[in-house]
């Protein structure tokens, strides 16, 4: 497809899918499925895609569409609090299912493999992280201010950062099996994070420490912890110190030898029924969109930039988001290389767009789709084009210090026009 002249009218149009998907006026979570096919779209089921993807997508322009989502997920917080007792989690957390619909509970036939998805609730904190940020930095949103939102969310974020305390485990087997404790370091075990083809051996064993999971558990963790002390919650002050504590003892991996932060404990051993390849960005999601900070150092990013998106590594069928991710991976390095090769990963991301419509499909290979099981309108795929844009293109990030804006130029631009921004 390349970038060109129409990519103007590729961003209107997919603004237009997504508004057209989502609801401002009610509670509920964007599904990975567009409507407006004949196809089932994942029966409208919200997955991590929602808050990660697409409400993260249409946040700097419609916030009220993110605020929709993040009432959903408040509305079936009961729901992921007996999913979480009945997985033997501590008392008050909080799972979120991998797949759930109006009822809020696991609905997809593969429950028992769906347990390791435990990023969902995380991606959940992540959104509300960038609605609060947004809000405190003077955007227009809810009337009673931005603590009014970040104390109706509250009752979430600390139920997710206990069911995020009741994942770790002392990576040392002889070490205190109290996590709570200040000694020794905690690992996430048995996960399965954004790449779907790291399932672990024997086949949905899940992994160990994924860099992706346990990064964004610390996310959980410390924007909780965070809320405690902006909300003054004194009788929460001693919770809030050990979900500070808990996220500084989590296992970072890194490879010294290589500059780089593998997949997780073993990778790409956990990989090998997908010949050690990955299906879709997931290390690479650390820098953008869960935005850590402090961010890591620019050699670091560019290393796993350069090993996951090298066709050794990632797999040629995937989904449009990790190409979409690349490019805003690329925009945030200097190097002459830097927006040549973000230009490039821009266009691999519209060979997913289809004419005449410009519909997202899952895969690129229009004809290679209809014999897999994606979707053939896809909101995810759209939300990280939009991202691309946005996040990468406009420079827009939500950070504690207010609303940053860094753009650049796509090449043989002029200008670029935000418009909208609350």
């Amino acid at each position: 497809a390349g970038a060109g002249a129409t990519l103007a009218r590729r961003v209107n149009s997919t603004l237009y899918y997504l508004y057209s998907n989502t609801r401002g006026d009610m509670p509920a979570a964007p599904s990975p499925g567009l409507l407006g096919t004949n196809f089932d779209g994942y029966n409208g089921n919200a997955f991590w895609d929602s808050e990660v993807w697409i409400a993260n997508a249409v946040l700097p322009f419609a916030p009220e569409l993110a605020h929709a989502d993040v009432q959903y997920r408040l509305l079936r917080l009961a729901e992921a609090l007996e999913e979480a007792e009945a997985n033997e989690y501590p008392e008050g957390a909080a799972y979120y299912p991998w797949q759930s619909a109006g009822c809020g509970r696991e609905v997809d036939l593969f429950h028992h493999f769906n347990l390791l998805e435990k990023h969902v609730g995380p991606g959940i904190v992540m959104l509300v992280r960038n609605l609060y940020y947004q809000l405190r930095g003077g955007a227009q949103g809810p009337a009673d201010g931005a603590d009014s939102f970040l104390n109706a969310t509250y009752p979430m974020l600390k139920a997710v950062a206990d069911f995020v305390v009741g994942t770790a485990t002392p990576t040392d087997a002889g070490a205190n099996a109290d996590v709570t404790s200040t000694n020794g370091s905690l690992s996430i075990l048995n996960v399965v994070g954004p790449d779907e083809f790291g399932v672990g051996f024997p086949r949905y064993s899940g992994v160990d420490d994924s860099f992706y999971v346990n990064s964004i558990s610390k996310l959980a963790l410390t924007f909780a912890a965070a809320a405690v002390r902006q909300l003054g919650l004194e009788e929460d002050f001693d919770d809030a110190s050990m979900w500070d504590g808990v996220a500084s003892r989590l296992v970072v991996l890194f490879d010294n030898a290589t500059n780089t932060h593998p997949e997780y404990e073993g990778f790409p051993d956990g990989n090998r029924f997908f010949k050690g390849q990955i299906k879709q960005a997931d290390v690479v999601l650390v820098g953008f969109p869960l935005d850590m900070q402090p961010p890591m150092p620019p050699d670091v990013r560019r290393a796993d930039l350069e090993l996951y998106s090298s066709p050794e590594v990632l797999f040629a069928g995937g989904p449009a988001m990790s190409s979409a991710m690349h490019a805003v991976a690329w925009l945030e390095l200097d190097g002459d290389d830097a927006p040549s090769n973000a230009w490039l990963e821009l266009g691999t991301v519209l060979d997913f767009q289809q004419p005449p419509f410009d519909v997202w499909t899952e895969t690129a290979d229009y004809d290679t789709h209809t014999a897999d099981e994606g979707c053939f309108h896809f909101a995810t795929g759209a939300g990280g084009f939009l991202q691309a844009m946005v996040y990468g293109y406009g420079g827009v990030r939500y950070r504690a210090g207010g609303v940053e804006l860094s753009p650049q130029l796509p090449p043989g631009y002029e200008k670029l026009t935000l418009r909208g921004l609350p």
